[in-house]
């Protein structure tokens, strides 16, 4: 899932120093619905 703010951050390889792709920047808003989505799922856990 994208992040909700939007923002990425460069993932550089510590060899070359080069970017070779991007991270989700999550915020708490991503957090927290990331939380919410376990427990309703962990609640279909029979």
């Amino acid at each position: 899932m994208p992040p909700k703010s939007g923002n990425y951050m460069n993932n550089v390889s510590p060899v070359t120093g080069e970017v070779y792709s991007l991270i989700p920047d999550s915020d708490a808003q991503d957090i927290n619905e990331a939380v919410s989505s376990a427990k309703e799922a962990f609640k279909t856990w029979g």
